[in-house]
């Protein structure tokens, strides 16, 4: 029976936190109603397994790369397509808060980032639920920060006059 807290995370190259289980990975790629948190948790495989083809032997590197190409599979046919109007949905859709940073980096290596305006970015920054937005994981994504570069400094100049009369207030 398959443990459902050995979901697969990927926290970066030497991030001893890392974790993968293969036993989950099968699961992932038998299921039929695919979430979009299971499509995080594959690409979270994804990157797990590129880091591990670089240090495995020449007999493992075949199965590694044969369940990249799987990964990479599953997640183009169930990754959807992010635009300005539904980017704030599918944010709000990821259940499991660990996959919120490879929302942002998915979108990005998948050149999604290109169909996203600054129209976008304020619906997330500045939307009432925005609990899974943070600026710390759109900064790692050089393209996307580049992108939304102009709707970041005005959002960090918004909350600079926030902070200041929030202080001010409690003087």
């Amino acid at each position: 029976m398959l443990n459902e807290d050995k979901k697969i995370y990927y926290y970066g190259e030497h991030d001893k936190a890392n974790v993968f289980n293969e036993e989950r990975l099968e699961y992932l790629f038998s299921k039929q109603d695919v979430t979009l948190d299971d499509t995080l948790e594959c690409f979270a495989a994804q990157l797990f397994l590129e880091d591990e083809l670089h240090h495995d032997t020449k007999k493992s590197k075949e199965k590694i790369g044969r369940n990249i190409a799987k990964c990479k599979n599953f997640i183009k046919e169930n990754f959807p397509e992010i635009q300005d109007t539904n980017v704030q949905e599918y944010l709000e859709d990821i259940k499991d808060l660990g996959y919120v940073e490879l929302f942002w980096k998915l979108v990005e290596q998948s050149d999604m980032y290109k169909n996203l305006s600054d129209e976008g970015f304020k619906k997330i920054a500045y939307s009432d639920g925005h609990q899974k937005f943070n600026l710390r994981y759109i900064l790692y994504n050089k393209n996307l920060s580049q992108k939304w570069h102009g709707s970041i400094i005005e959002y960090l100049g918004d909350r600079k006059i926030v902070c200041v009369r929030m202080n001010d207030s409690l003087n």
